[in-house]
């Protein structure tokens, strides 16, 4: 029991964590989708290039047409902040003190804890 408080903090430091790193990841993911998208751009312009002599104006129709294509890429930004929406979670995770707490006042194990406080989490 007197280990009661350090293994609650512990699950839920735990799961509040696993909240930060999935909303990291989603960040990270939109703006890895970006910059792929904008190198794809890049490359597009780059092949249409190469199909022209050095001096040759059409060349500079392969920029003035593709180029517009990198806003496209870059209006999945406005999607990053919808990311922040997890965050929502680690407030199901405050909501399952109580239970760790009583759980482990009866005695649970710390495994046995946190897989019960898993299970509830997720069901957010």
């Amino acid at each position: 029991p007197e280990l009661c408080p350090k293994l609650e903090r512990s699950v839920i430091d735990t799961c509040k964590r696993g909240v930060r790193t999935q909303i990291a990841t989603c960040k990270q993911s939109l703006r890895d989708s970006i910059a792929k998208c904008k190198d794809a751009v890049r490359h597009r312009i780059d092949e249409c290039k190469k199909k022209y002599s050095k001096w040759d104006p059409r060349k500079w129709r392969c920029e003035i047409s593709l180029r517009p294509e990198i806003p496209a890429c870059e209006i999945k930004r406005i999607e990053i902040p919808f990311c922040e929406f997890d965050r929502l979670t680690a407030v199901c995770c405050e909501a399952t003190r109580p239970q760790a707490k009583a759980l482990c006042a009866a005695g649970f194990s710390h495994a046995q804890i946190s897989n019960q406080v898993q299970s509830v989490q997720a069901q957010c």
